[in-house]
């Protein structure tokens, strides 16, 4: 019996010592089947010695394992040099591998093959669930989970608006029909009081800096014959006349005005926009990444406050822990612990995947 470190060279397919070149197509098994589907077992040329063959499989895992390579995580999220200094041991241990094998690529191919194998059988349940984490979705869609249907995304949810002032739209302006007619020039007195109150808020709102415009929707300024005026030049009805001006029909000036018109807001409004805008804006910096993938804002919060307790409080921080290698030992410690549920921790573990990558 030839001892186990010689290699057995197929002379059909070396061939007066060439070296057996890599399969155009990589194998889609490792033994031989029945069915025959080409396998490494068959491309090695090693298809009448399976125990040398076995043989090679249990030096490879016994490196891996000594180099302290993850059996779970795929071949492409593996570290290089690592893989490198596996098929180099490998080699080392097995020479006939890199002697009648070009580059010994048999090594790599049951890397690439068996750790994805391992890694794709733990991914398959999250593909299922997550969706390979298509953060493109844009429509209510129901995922089957078990026996029970649960929302998926809940994209119709209404953000909440962080801008510099507070503005309603002006659609919501309607001015009162004016009945009768009215003298030339002369402008209704409900207009007046809509301008006052307007020019009022815009001094006493805390977001107004510099100087202060008020204009009214020319949609809905009536003219003086009680038609509506057109929507490029608008009457100036709030020009102040100088001191010492009698009294009388005043011709209207038409003007160009840029229609930005803010409907009256209580004062209680005003104030309550304020603090809302500075507390999330200055706390929730790691929320903002996560709404960022467009992961629900319930679970976006919950989250937030999960990994602020634990002292990632920042989206910098989200980042060091995207490339930490214990990351998935403590998501799913965290899972464990009833800390999060089962498909937050497989989402916000994508996420982190994909900030990685980034």
């Amino acid at each position: 019996m030839v001892p186990p470190m010689e290699g057995i060279r197929d002379e059909s397919r070396i061939g007066r010592g060439k070296r057996i070149p890599p399969p155009s197509r990589k194998p889609r098994a490792i033994h031989e089947s029945e069915d025959g589907t080409p396998s490494l077992q068959s491309e090695m040329g090693l298809l009448d010695d399976p125990d040398r063959f076995c043989h090679i499989l249990e030096t490879i895992r016994s490196v891996w394992k000594k180099h302290g390579v993850k059996y779970n995580v795929p071949y492409r999220w593996q570290d290089l040099e690592v893989m490198r200094n596996v098929v180099t041991e490998v080699v080392r241990k097995l020479p006939f591998l890199g002697a009648d094998y070009e580059d010994a690529w048999p090594v790599t191919v049951y890397l690439q093959r068996s750790l994805r194998v391992r890694g794709q059988r733990e991914r398959q349940s999250e593909r299922s669930l997550s969706d390979e984490a298509d953060y493109e979705y844009e429509g209510p869609r129901l995922h089957n989970i078990g026996r029970r249907q649960v929302p998926g995304r809940a994209c119709s949810k209404k953000r909440p608006y962080y801008g510099a002032a507070v503005r309603v739209s002006a659609q919501r302006f309607e001015l009162p029909k004016v009945s009768g007619r009215k003298g030339p020039g002369t402008v209704p007195r409900r207009i007046h009081q809509i301008e006052r109150t307007t020019s009022s808020l815009s001094s006493s709102s805390p977001y107004s800096s510099g100087s202060q415009s008020t204009a009214v929707p020319s949609s809905t300024t009536s003219s003086s014959s009680g038609r509506p005026a057109s929507s490029t030049p608008s009457s100036s009805s709030n020009r102040s006349q100088p001191a010492g001006t009698p009294e009388g029909p005043r011709e209207p000036q038409k003007t160009r005005t840029r229609i930005t018109h803010s409907s009256p807001v209580t004062p209680a409004q005003a104030q309550d926009a304020t603090p809302r805008v500075n507390a999330e804006a200055t706390a929730n910096t790691v929320l903002y990444a996560l709404l960022s993938y467009r992961l629900p804002q319930a679970d976006a919060e919950r989250l937030a406050k999960l990994l602020a307790s634990v002292g990632v409080a920042e989206a910098s921080y989200l980042r060091v822990l995207a490339h930490m290698r214990g990351r998935d030992d403590w998501l799913r410690e965290m899972r464990d612990n009833d800390q999060m549920t089962e498909i937050q921790m497989r989402v916000l573990r994508e996420i982190l995947v994909r900030m990685e990558r980034a």
